[in-house]
């Protein structure tokens, strides 16, 4: 996607239906910086890739390792380097989403 991706009246449900369609994570040039944040409490990575115009092509499949920022473009063994995602980010990717980890953070204190 290009830049400012998500900009506009923000819908849950699109997110929702891109992750029950088997979409992995959103890469775009840039996104509207809501929704990359509602990207990620539903659990899906919205990752800024600033080079897509010059080095993807339509269909290109990605591997890419959050917390390193390094991956490929599988179809063409092209490496990419993005910017590592925060610990936190991927607390709660790895939780599932905001809800999920938060719930857990409530639960390891309540422990205590």
């Amino acid at each position: 996607a290009g830049k400012g991706f998500g900009q506009g009246k923000h819908h849950y449900d699109y997110i929702n239906a891109f992750q029950k369609l088997g979409f992995a994570a959103f890469l775009a040039e840039s996104f509207h910086p809501q929704f990359q944040r509602e990207c990620i409490d539903r659990g899906m990575p919205a990752i800024a890739y600033p080079e897509i115009p010059s080095r993807v092509n339509s269909g290109d499949l990605f591997e890419l390792d959050l917390r390193t920022g390094r991956g490929y473009i599988l179809n063409r063994a092209v490496p990419i380097s993005v910017e590592p995602a925060p610990q936190v980010f991927l607390s709660i990717l790895a939780a599932g989403g905001l809800k999920p980890y938060t719930l857990q953070k409530l639960a390891t204190r309540s422990r205590t």
